[in-house]
């Protein structure tokens, strides 16, 4: 027995049959989707293209104010609304109707006449729009092929704009005017696509030719001269080649741009130019552009290529004619490098380097063009094919001093330093006087370690041009980086308990080779607490001297080492051992050992005659000016009473850092410290830590208002995880030049909580000064 509502379903699979019997013609059976718009300029006529995933009913055209209204029923579309053409004045806007779109095609001044028909594989839509009626002579209107559909109308009130419209479709006429002939045929894209294999280009004793080859035969348009180019385009076709290509025997080139299923090709014309010829060719499939050239002195080969004489096979003539053209003037070839100059200096640099491009291709032997199209290479980092066009341009003129200037700055920006010193000698062979060069030069010696003759081409550049602020900054980096100078600095440090650490250090330091430094340092510490406040009284005096020896063997690696001795806790000799490498400008990994070290800090390790070994590693990153990273690791080893082992302790730093600000300068940083103390005496004499965990937000801020002064202030939060302790500190320093060479500053820190045992504030004032002789 069937249940009561089994029939339900069975009712409504009948009412929906019923219904989709019923639906409109023009609605229920599309179902189509809009896919592509496509816009075409043709001889005689202008054709716009829709393609549809199946047939597509449509509305009766209208003319509505300039504009021609067609809906395309019961379809949808993931285009965007609005088309515009670059191969004639008109656009295509899209509007929702409902289960329908209504397209707008904009109509381009002096209309007169449209058609509309429909084809099939694939699916399309074609609105042709026609230039005038048919003139006498003309084919008469015929009627549309059983598989489309026209609609023609005349517009009288509009003038006419072009002569003739030769368009064909799989051999039957579409246009209402008068069909072409077979060779000016413009065929629609086929259902599979003719693919381009090569390009030749070759020249002979009367012509150059170039010839494209084809996996099977090609459509075409009429070949047209447009701005000293030929411009062709050739139908539902796709290359896998290069989109440019250069030809050496003759100067000339091609270039492929892609317009959907169609090629759009572009050939060069050459200064001698007076006329071509078209035509195609089989086995292989082939259409060839003949470049015929005026009567005058031939020009001479290039190198490895050889004249030949062809034998003309049969062919199909496409187009052989005369073309006469004015030449470009000085105002539109200086017109057409300004915008490209503009492009490039807004950061368009593919849009920069097209026109340049098209440029070389009208202005083949202009030398100023080419050199600023290499140029405008380099800036966008088109580092090799510069090279390539600074060979080609070096080729044809060996003493071109931008082309060698540019190369130069390819090594340069490649860190290429070495390549680029022949090169400088060369040119500042020739002129002696471009400050510009003997800055670069003096980068690229400076990045090389050879400050000495850095400092000798900055001073050239600063006689040339004594407001060059960059060689004068770079120039007084090197002077307090390299010239002997003194140095000098008092701290004092006040701790809980009255207790405190003064020092007072003097260093002088000098090259004994450009590539070898020596520092002499002398050291006075006066550790003191009163006997007060449960604490016992300690007064130990430290005087140390160390001599640090540094040899830079090249710009990755540099080696340091030295010794010493310190009188007072217990005397002792120092050890200190150091390496650096640098794999690149913004990296640095370092690794220093200290042996021997006198140990006063906390104050109690004076009382047992402390000293400790340290060994550190660290990482400093700074991927660009607006990050930095930091990591570092040591190991403490403290002893007691000579050699008698207290402890040792271990720790990781990191910070990551931001810059917000420049001028003034604005830093954010996150830092974490951890440590581990482990103890081996069996009694605590002096307290220290077992563990820290404290994570920390500091800021650091510096103006420099005038040159030769400056101010800055530091702060930042802490936090031990350990002790559950929060903590701030704030650092403010000024510092004041007297030239070029003294320099002095002051600050003072506070520190909310000491991180020692003892706890409690610290505090320390701090001078410092240099004079470089």
């Amino acid at each position: 027995m069937l249940k009561e509502n089994s029939y339900l379903p069975i009712l409504l699979i009948f009412l929906l049959l019923v219904l989709g019997a019923s639906a409109p013609a023009g609605f229920g059976k599309s179902n189509a989707t809009l896919l592509s718009i496509r816009g075409d300029l043709h001889e005689g006529f202008a054709s716009v293209v829709f393609q549809f995933t199946g047939a597509v009913p449509h509305g009766e055209p209208q003319i509505v104010d300039r504009e021609l209204h067609l809906t395309f029923f019961n379809t949808a579309t993931s285009l965007k609304p609005f088309r515009g053409f670059v191969n004639f004045d008109s656009g295509v806007r899209l509007g929702d109707a409902g289960e329908d779109i209504e397209a707008r095609i904009g109509i381009p001044e002096h209309f007169s006449i449209f058609s509309v028909f429909r084809m099939n594989d694939p699916h399309r839509i074609i609105v042709n729009l026609h230039i005038d009626e048919p003139e006498n002579g003309a084919a008469p209107l015929s009627p549309a092929p059983a598989d489309q559909t026209r609609n023609t109308k005349s517009l009288p009130s509009l003038q006419p704009f072009i002569t003739s419209s030769p368009v064909q479709e799989s051999g039957k006429e579409l246009s209402p005017v008068q069909a072409p002939e077979e060779d000016l045929l413009v065929k629609a894209p086929e259902k599979f696509r003719i693919g381009l294999v090569t390009i030749r280009g070759g020249r002979h004793e009367e012509f150059s030719s170039v010839v494209f080859q084809f996996t099977d035969a090609v459509q075409h348009s009429e070949p047209q001269i447009i701005d000293r180019e030929i411009h062709l385009t050739f139908f539902n076709t796709t290359a896998s080649i290069k989109p440019f290509r250069r030809f050496r025997t003759f100067d000339s080139g091609v270039r492929l741009e892609d317009a959907g299923e169609n090629i759009e090709v572009r050939i060069g014309i050459p200064e001698s130019f007076s006329r071509f010829s078209a035509f195609r060719m089989k086995d292989p499939h082939r259409f060839v552009v003949n470049l015929y050239r005026k009567a005058q002195p031939e020009e001479p080969l290039a190198e490895g290529a050889k004249l030949r004489k062809v034998p003309m096979p049969e062919i199909e003539p496409v187009l052989d004619k005369t073309v006469s053209f004015s030449s470009v003037s000085d105002d539109s070839r200086r017109m057409a490098l300004i915008e490209a100059r503009i492009l490039a200096r807004k950061g368009f640099f593919s849009r920069s380097l097209e026109h340049f491009r098209r440029l070389r291709i009208r202005f083949p032997q202009d030398e100023e063009i080419w050199e600023e199209y290499i140029e405008i290479l380099v800036d966008a980092s088109h580092y090799e094919l510069a090279e390539d066009e600074i060979a080609k341009l070096l080729e044809r003129n060996p003493a071109n001093f931008r082309a060698q200037r540019s190369l130069a700055r390819i090594h340069l920006e490649l860190r290429r330093f070495g390549w680029t010193f022949p090169i400088f000698d060369r040119l500042l062979g020739i002129n002696k006087t471009d400050a510009g060069l003997w800055t670069d030069y003096a980068y690229a010696r400076l990045e090389t370690e050879d400050w000495a003759a850095a400092l000798e081409y900055f001073s050239n550049a600063l006689e040339i041009d004594p407001e060059n602020t960059d060689s004068l900054r770079s120039l007084h980096e090197i002077l307090k980086e390299h010239r002997p100078r003194l140095e000098t600095a008092f701290t004092r440090i006040l701790q809980t308990g009255e207790a405190s650490i003064t020092s007072a250090s003097a260093r002088y330091g000098r090259h004994l080779t450009q590539r070898s430094h020596i520092d002499f340092t002398y050291r006075w510490t006066d550790v003191d607490r009163p006997d007060s406040m449960g604490f016992r009284l300690v007064d130990e005096k430290v005087n140390e001297a160390v001599v640090l020896l540094r040899h830079v063997f090249n710009r990755n690696w540099q080696v340091r080492g030295g010794g010493g001795g310190y009188a007072g806790l217990g005397d002792g000799t120092t050890l200190l051992f150091g390496l650096d490498f640098s794999p690149s400008r913004n990296l640095i990994l370092r690794g220093d050992y200290a042996g021997k070290r006198p140990w006063y800090d906390p104050v109690e390790a004076a009382l047992f005659d402390g000293s400790l070994n340290q060994i550190t590693a660290s990482l400093d990153w700074t991927p660009n000016p607006f990050w930095g990273l930091f990591l570092g690791v040591e190991k403490w080893d403290y002893f007691i009473e000579g050699d008698q082992d207290y402890g040792t302790k271990e720790t990781f730093t990191g910070i990551l850092t931001r810059r917000l600000f420049e001028k003034p300068d604005l830093y954010l940083s996150y830092g974490y410290y951890a440590s581990d103390f482990d103890q081996e005496a069996d009694t605590a004499f002096i307290e220290i830590l077992p563990a820290e965990s404290i994570h920390s937000i500091s800021t650091n801020f510096e103006h420099h208002p005038v040159p030769f002064w400056f101010f800055g202030i530091s702060g930042g939060f802490r936090y031990d995880v350990q002790r559950s302790l929060s903590s701030f500190y704030i650092l403010p320093i000024i510092t004041f030049k007297l030239g070029n060479r003294i320099e002095f500053s002051l600050s003072y820190e506070y520190n909310s909580e000491s991180g020692t045992a003892a706890g409690g504030e610290t505090e320390r004032f701090s001078f410092w000064n240099r004079v470089i002789f």
